[in-house]
C-alpha cells in the first residue's frame, strides 16, 4: 500500500483444500487496503471455485460495499471489488484498468507455474500472464495512451482486446491458401498463437515445426484448453485426434507449410489494418535504432513496435498479428543470416519506410562476403511501396551505392555533409552523449542516455524517420531522449567497489566489437581498462582472421588486460600479441576461470567491458562480476 502513489489493485484468490477460516480474513484485508480488489481463483483443487469466492466475499463486504462487473471496473474512479473466476482474465482485467502510477499486486497462488483444478494440473504462471497482459495493451506509444485517455474522458473506454479484428475461417483460408479439413467456414477466432503454453480459448492455433519442438505434438493439450481451431501441416494430419475434433465441430485447416502460413496470415492482416510500416534492418544497431524510431514515431502516432528480438519469419508475423484498429504506425525489425530472408520478411510487412543502419561483416557463414551482406540487406528496397522511402546511412559507402540505384525516394542521415539529417558537435557528457540534431529547417540539442558514440548514428536514423513523418524537432528530441539502451547493449553498472562494468553482451560481430572497444577506451580515460570477450559467431571461414583482427584492435586501445574465451580465443590472443600487448596481460580460459582471474586484479576506478555473441552467454560473466563487486 505504501508503495502505490496511485491506486492499488489487488488480484487474489484462496487455495482449495486448505484452511477455510482465513478466506474471509484475507478478503477483509484486501478490501481495506486496496482500491480495487479483483477476486479470482487460486488452486481450487477439489473444491468449487465459486464456493471459495463466496467465503472471500464475507470479508470483502466488511470493508468494501461496491461491486462492479468486469466491464465497469475502474471506469468511474470509484473503489470497489470485482469477481472474475478465470485467473488469466482477472490478471488481464487488472492491467487494462490500471493507470499511470498505479500498483498491481497479484497474490494468493504463490510462484508455482501451474494451477490445480480438480485432478488436473494446468500450466499457469502469474508472471507470464502479467507480461502477456502488458504486451497486449501496447500502451508504449504516448499517442495510443492519449487515445485511450480521450475515450475514458468521453465515457467510451473499450478494453484494447475489443479492438482486435476477428478472423472468419473463410478469411483465414483466403490469406494462407489452405484447405478446410473439417469445421464450419463461418466460425470466428480472435487472435493467433503458436505457443500451446500461453493460449486463449478464442485463439487460432498454428502448429509450427520449430528447431526443438513440433507444434503438432501439443494439439491434444490445446484442445483441453478449449481451442477450437488449428492450422496444421497436411502431411501430419495423422497426428491429430481426428474423430474428436470432427465430433466437436472444431475447425482444422491444412497447408503445405504452417510456418509460411503464419507469415501469409500476418501479411493479410497488415493489409486489412491499413497501418503504415517502418522496417529496420542493418548489420549493427538495428535493435537500438528500432527502439529509438519507435520512441520518436510514438510521440505523435499510435505505434506498435517489435518486442524483444522477434525479427525472423516467426517473430515478425507474431508482431504484426498484434496490430489493432487504433494503431497508425508499426516499427518492426528485420533480421537475417542467409539470402532471401529480408525479401520474405519485407514481403510480409510491405514497408512504407525501409531503414538500413549500415553494412558490415556479419553472418558471413551463411552469406560469404560483405558484398553479399549488402545484396541481402538491399532486398528490403525491392519491397518498399512505390511511393515509400528508403532511409540510408550516408556515412556507409556501400549504402550510398544502393542510394544511387534505388528506384524509390531516398533520405540520407549521418555525419557527412551530403546527409539531409545530420549531427554536429557530438561529445560525451558524463555517461551519455550530447549532439546538435540538424534538420533541413531546424536544429535542436539532443542528450542521449548512452555513452557509445555509435549511438549518434542510430539516433540520426530514428530522427530521419521522424522528419519524414512530419514530426517537429522538439517531438523528435523528446522521443530520442526517452530512449533507454537495450539490456546488454552498453549498459554501465557502477559497483560498490567503485568499478565500472560495461555490459554489451546482447550480441557481437566485428563491427560492434570494434565500436565497443572504442567506447571502453573513451570512457576509461586515464583509468585502467579491461576487456573480456567471447567468440563472434556465424563468421564461417572468416572467423579466425576476424578474431585475430579484434585482438589487434584490443592491443591498440591501451587496455590493462585482455581476457578471452571460446573456440577462437587463441586467434584473439595471437592478434593481441602481434599488436604488442604484453603476454602477461593476456588470459585465456573458461568464463569461470576468467572471473576468478580478473577479480584478483580489479581495483577502484577500473573499467571492464564484457562482450560476445549471444550463444556465448557472456552475461553470466557480468552477473558474476556484479555479485563480486556489488552493484549499486
Amino acid at each position: 500500500r505504501a508503495s502505490a502513489s496511485g491506486w492499488l489493485i489487488c488480484v487474489f484468490g484462496c487455495g482449495g483444500d486448505r484452511d477455510k477460516a482465513k478466506r474471509s480474513l484475507m478478503g477483509e484485508i484486501a478490501g481495506r487496503l486496496s482500491d480495487l480488489a479483483v477476486i479470482t481463483s487460486d488452486n481450487p483443487r477439489t473444491e468449487s471455485p465459486s464456493a471459495i469466492i463466496d467465503q472471500i466475499l464475507v470479508g470483502i463486504k466488511k470493508s468494501m460495499d461496491r461491486r462492479f462487473t468486469p466491464t465497469q471496473a475502474g471506469q468511474d474512479g470509484l473503489k470497489g471489488y470485482v469477481i472474475e473466476p478465470d485467473r488469466r482474465k482477472a490478471i488481464s482485467l487488472a492491467v487494462k484498468v490500471s493507470r499511470e502510477n498505479d500498483a498491481i499486486l497479484i497474490a494468493g497462488k504463490g510462484n508455482e507455474p501451474y494451477q490445480i483444478i480438480g485432478d488436473k494440473t494446468i500450466a499457469f504462471d502469474d508472471r507470464k500472464e502479467a507480461q502477456n497482459a502488458l504486451s497486449a495493451l501496447h500502451l508504449q506509444s504516448p499517442a495510443c495512451k492519449t487515445k485511450f485517455d480521450s475515450q475514458e474522458r468521453s465515457g467510451n473506454l473499450k478494453p484494447p482486446n475489443q479492438n482486435l479484428m476477428p478472423w472468419r475461417t473463410t478469411e483465414i483460408l483466403e490469406a494462407i491458401g489452405g484447405k478446410l479439413f473439417c469445421g464450419s467456414p463461418d466460425r470466428f477466432f480472435t487472435g493467433v498463437s503458436i505457443d500451446s503454453r500461453n493460449i486463449s480459448a478464442e485463439n487460432l492455433f498454428i502448429a509450427i515445426q520449430g528447431d526443438v519442438h513440433d507444434g503438432h505434438s501439443f494439439i491434444g493439450g490445446v484442445i483441453e484448453k478449449g481451442i477450437t481451431g488449428f492450422v496444421v501441416d497436411q502431411k501430419k494430419t495423422n497426428m491429430l485426434p481426428v474423430s474428436e475434433i470432427q465430433d466437436a465441430g472444431m475447425v482444422c485447416i491444412t497447408v503445405d507449410d504452417p510456418r509460411r502460413a503464419l507469415g501469409d496470415l500476418a501479411a493479410f492482416h497488415r493489409k486489412r489494418t491499413r497501418v503504415s510500416i517502418v522496417a529496420v534492418t542493418g548489420s549493427n544497431g538495428k535493435t537500438s535504432t528500432r527502439k529509438m524510431t519507435s520512441a520518436v514515431v510514438s510521440r505523435r502516432f499510435c505505434t506498435l513496435s517489435t518486442q524483444g528480438n522477434l525479427n525472423n519469419d516467426i517473430g515478425l508475423p507474431l508482431t504484426l498479428l498484434n496490430l489493432r484498429r487504433e494503431h497508425q504506425w508499426a516499427v518492426v525489425e528485420l533480421g537475417m543470416n542467409r539470402p532471401g530472408e529480408i525479401e520474405r520478411l519485407a514481403e510480409i510487412c510491405l514497408p512504407d519506410v525501409g531503414l538500413i543502419t549500415n553494412i558490415g561483416p556479419v553472418h558471413l557463414e551463411g552469406l560469404g562476403s560483405v558484398d553479399a551482406v549488402l545484396k541481402a540487406k538491399g532486398e528490403l528496397l525491392t519491397k518498399i511501396k512505390p511511393d515509400g522511402t528508403a532511409v540510408l546511412n550516408a556515412d556507409d559507402p556501400r549504402l550510398l551505392t544502393l542510394a544511387d540505384t534505388a528506384s524509390i525516394n531516398v533520405l540520407l542521415f549521418g555525419l557527412s555533409k551530403n546527409a539531409k539529417i545530420r549531427a554536429e558537435s557530438p561529445r560525451q557528457h558524463r555517461e551519455g552523449l550530447i549532439f546538435n540534431l540538424v534538420l533541413p529547417d531546424e536544429t535542436v540539442s539532443v542528450r542521449l542516455q548512452s555513452p557509445a558514440m555509435f549511438m549518434v548514428s542510430n539516433a540520426l536514423a530514428a530522427a530521419a524517420v521522424g522528419y519524414l513523418l512530419g514530426l517537429s524537432a522538439d517531438e523528435i528530441k523528446d522521443g530520442l531522449e526517452t530512449f533507454e539502451p537495450v539490456p546488454g547493449r552498453m549498459n554501465i553498472h557502477k559497483t560498490h567497489k567503485e568499478i565500472h562494468i560495461i555490459d554489451d553482451t546482447y550480441n557481437a560481430n566485428p563491427g560492434s566489437m570494434q565500436a565497443a572497444i572504442d567506447t571502453l577506451a573513451a570512457l576509461k580515460g586515464e583509468n585502467r581498462g579491461f576487456l573480456i570477450i567471447g567468440d563472434m559467431l556465424e563468421l564461417g571461414e572468416h572467423a579466425a582472421p576476424m578474431h585475430r583482427m579484434i585482438g589487434s584492435v584490443a592491443a591498440g586501445s591501451n587496455i590493462a588486460g585482455l581476457y578471452v574465451t571460446g573456440n577462437y580465443a587463441d586467434d584473439v590472443a595471437a592478434g593481441a600479441l602481434e599488436g604488442r600487448l604484453d603476454s602477461k596481460n593476456v588470459f585465456k580460459g573458461t568464463r569461470e576461470e576468467i572471473l576468478k582471474a580478473i577479480t584478483k586484479k580489479l581495483d577502484a576506478g577500473d573499467w571492464v567491458l564484457v562482450k560476445g555473441s549471444r550463444g556465448m552467454a557472456m552475461e553470466t560473466v557480468v552477473e558474476g562480476l556484479l555479485t563480486w563487486a556489488g552493484s549499486q
